[in-house]
């Protein structure tokens, strides 16, 4: 199994594609095995897609997209979600107990664990004060 990225803005940004992802996949009405097996994969892949743990190939996105009738460039942070994405990745480092890079795969997915939740509803807050800012 590959190792989850050690670079948290590259972690945040990966659970935002995942995010929107899993919303796109909502909104088409399909479950992961249909997502799955449309373009070629099982199940389990899809739920490492949708876990934002895991990049995405080039290929294979756009065809998940195609599948999901979305934009692939739609599954990417904007400039200014890009930037808050930054603001959390920032908290995020001054909370790290040591490097990344310099922490077991154990404890890196752990603390990774522990900030998922934050940065999941820190980045549903930005979206919908972005979309009311924009609306």
């Amino acid at each position: 199994m590959p190792t989850p990225t050690r670079d948290i803005l590259g972690l945040l940004v990966l659970k935002f594609q995942a995010d929107k992802i899993t919303e796109a996949r909502e909104a088409a009405g399909k479950t992961k095995t249909q997502l799955a097996r449309a373009v070629g994969a099982t199940r389990t892949t899809a739920e490492r897609w949708e876990s934002g743990r895991f990049q995405i190939k080039l290929p294979l996105l756009a065809r998940i997209c195609k599948v999901l009738d979305v934009s692939p460039r739609s599954t990417l942070p904007s400039k200014d979600e890009l930037a808050a994405l930054r603001s959390i990745a920032k908290k995020i480092e001054a909370e790290c107990p040591k490097p990344p890079a310099e922490m077991s795969d154990g404890a890196w997915e752990d603390f990774v664990d522990d900030w998922t939740e934050l940065e999941t509803v820190e980045s549903r807050n930005i979206r919908e004060r972005l979309e009311r800012k924009a609306g």
